[in-house]
């Protein structure tokens, strides 16, 4: 069953724009993976340091087995990755 997903990722103060090129940067490589069929990248109107990432999966399982094998690979331990605080904020959505 298709997902919506919505993460926000948070920064330290006066790190938005950097955060913001950061998942600018992983859309095509995410849009490679043919479970997930659209990815757009949203700032935070309230917080200039929280960007969201709204994404469409075709499942929630295939977007954790995604997460797992990018964890594996170490993408979640690039340099670029110090300047996201902490997990992002994470809701699945049942698309109807």
């Amino acid at each position: 069953m298709a997902v919506m997903l919505t993460n926000a990722f948070k920064t330290s103060e006066g790190n938005g724009d950097k955060l913001e090129e950061l998942m600018k940067s992983w859309v095509e490589s995410v849009l490679q993976n043919p479970a997930c069929s659209s990815m757009i990248i949203g700032r935070d109107p309230e917080n200039s340091d929280k960007v969201w990432a709204f994404e469409v999966w075709d499942s929630k399982q295939t977007h954790e087995k995604f997460v797992q094998e990018m964890i594996a690979d170490g993408g979640m331990d690039s340099p670029e990755m110090a300047i996201v605080d902490g997990m992002p904020e994470s809701v699945y959505y049942q698309i109807v």
